[in-house]
């Protein structure tokens, strides 16, 4: 389930960053998300991208967004404890992992209604999650000319973002604790015969 804070955290859609968070490793693939949005960055003077984590990857990333000539638009701001608060600058956020399980940060960001972007990475999580496109966008795994079209087409739609915003607010319902602990509960009195 995703904390309640998230569900409370009131979100405005009028900040300017893209986010994203996750650790800084290869499986992430922050640096597809840098080069998407370094190839960008021109049309949108105005756009900054904050990514939150720590890892063995830091300094590649910075190396990365030093030779973009983004250092000012590209943050790497570390770890945080205030994930809600973070988020809550976001206007758009981006999952640009090559694998991952069941993402909590995606849930996090769709539970504030975040416009999310992720990729299709087994194991399917972001898929899932995203009600097949449904909820947010959905790119290729590791094609990061999708991802530059798809920040592209979320930076310049108002009502795209909205649309996605409130769609992501809905199937966000399904990751509250009262939801998963019913549903644990219908499992364990299935598993005992408990229900019909």
């Amino acid at each position: 389930p995703v904390a309640d804070e998230f569900y409370k955290t009131e979100y405005k859609n009028e900040k300017k960053y893209i986010v994203s968070a996750g650790r800084l490793i290869k499986s992430k693939n922050f640096e597809m998300l840098i080069s998407a949005f370094a190839a960008i960055a021109g049309q949108y003077p105005k756009e900054k991208l904050i990514i939150y984590g720590e890892g063995d990857n830091r300094s590649r990333l910075e190396r990365l967004i030093a030779k973009s000539g983004l250092s000012d638009r590209i943050r790497l701001s570390g770890r945080t404890d205030d994930m809600a608060q973070k988020l809550q600058d976001a206007k758009i956020f981006v999952l640009p992992s090559l694998y991952e399980g069941m993402p909590n940060v995606l849930m996090e960001a769709m539970a504030l209604g975040i416009p999310s972007i992720a990729t299709d990475c087994p194991c399917g999580g972001p898929k899932l999650l995203l009600g097949n496109g449904n909820a947010g966008i959905l790119v290729q795994n590791g094609n990061e000319q999708q991802m530059a079209d798809a920040i592209s087409a979320l930076i310049e739609d108002q009502e795209l973002r909205q649309r996605y915003s409130e769609k992501a607010v809905q199937r966000a319902k399904d990751f509250k604790c009262n939801k998963i602990c019913e549903e644990w509960l219908e499992l364990f009195l299935n598993i005992l015969g408990k229900v019909d």
